[in-house]
């Protein structure tokens, strides 16, 4: 009987500067998880939380070692930990995309077109109901 090749699978946890408990809480989620679905994890980013515009030097690296190592899915918590920005989260979706990657999140499963849309209109229904609680128009 043949056996059935494991996922390749890469980790990427952004630890919080304020609670770095709950960042190795998920790291420890993500690891159970691939081992629930028999994922083999190959590499594990690990990034620290930081007010940067544009990606993180562990975002750049999985951009750079999709290249050059081959992994079926990159596994996050969600989708959010990426980028600030929507645009480059669908920019970082589109490289790995295009390479074969899938990008699967504990919390909104694998990322398609859909979820990214739906990202954004979430984000965007919160800053408006924000903006109308701030200048109370009801």
């Amino acid at each position: 009987m043949k056996k059935k090749n494991k996922t390749l699978v890469a980790l990427y946890v952004r630890y919080g500067l304020g609670d770095v408990v709950k960042s190795r809480e998920q790291e420890i989620e993500l690891r159970k998880y691939c081992q629930k679905k028999g994922y083999r994890v190959i590499n594990i980013y690990r990034d620290i939380e930081n007010l940067q515009l544009y990606y993180s030097d562990s975002i750049l690296s999985i951009i750079v070692d999709s290249i050059c190592i081959q992994y079926d899915k990159l596994l996050i918590v969600d989708i959010s930990q990426i980028a600030k920005r929507e645009g480059q989260i669908a920019a970082f979706y589109e490289l790995l995309n295009n390479k074969g990657i899938i990008l699967e999140t504990l919390h909104e499963g694998i990322v398609g077109k859909d979820i990214l849309l739906e990202t954004t209109i979430r984000k965007n229904v919160r800053q408006k109901s924000k903006l109308q609680i701030e200048n109370n128009d009801f």
